[in-house]
């Protein structure tokens, strides 16, 4: 199955914000303690 470069792009944003949002919480997890 070949993906179209318009959707790896998209998969590649979406992982690049999750793991921006993962890195974000982790944070405020870190300084709520």
């Amino acid at each position: 199955m070949v993906k179209s470069p318009i959707q790896s792009e998209k998969i590649k944003k979406l992982d690049e914000a999750r793991k921006q949002l993962s890195r974000g919480w982790l944070q405020t997890e870190r300084e709520k303690t």
